[in-house]
């Protein structure tokens, strides 16, 4: 063989060993929410209603989801993609809204974190992109300002 073939063979090699596997979405229950993307923001916000209960409603006026307590919340929901991030994105600081929460969906498991508007560094936290946006690789990557309220495996 050549000295070109050989060294082919062990990129591709090497490659096909470091890759991380993807996320298989094929068996998951929540594929049809996945797959229809004007679904995903309501499959969020109707969860975070029914974790906190009879005491929020869905409201989707400069905020999604208004709280009885007077805390009107910002839920963002992100289904892991096949490398296994998830992107939150247009996170707009202008708007009414003094909580907010993540909906982390992954294939068999969802998580809802939130955290109050005061506790969050936007220009450290987030990225700037159509408004602000969090990537990143697990929940476990939040600051210790945020909460899970909720955590289901299925």
């Amino acid at each position: 063989m050549s000295i070109v073939m050989d060294t082919l063979n062990e990129v591709i090699k090497s490659k096909s060993s470091n890759k991380k596997p993807k996320v298989d979405w094929s068996n998951s229950q929540l594929l049809p929410i996945k797959r229809d993307k004007n679904s995903i923001g309501d499959f969020g916000e109707i969860l975070y209603k029914n974790v906190i209960g009879s005491s929020a409603t869905v409201v989707k006026k400069g905020h999604d989801v208004y709280v009885h307590d007077g805390s009107k919340v910002e839920v963002k929901t992100a289904f892991q993609n096949t490398g296994g991030s998830f992107f939150f994105n247009q996170i707009k600081s202008e708007k009414d809204w003094n909580k907010i929460a993540f909906v982390f969906v992954k294939p068999n498991q969802v998580e809802i974190w939130e955290c109050d508007r005061n506790n969050l560094n936007f220009n450290v936290d987030f990225i700037h992109n159509n408004g602000y946006a969090w990537n990143k690789s697990s929940s476990s990557k939040l600051s210790s300002a945020w909460t899970m309220v909720y955590n289901e495996v299925f």
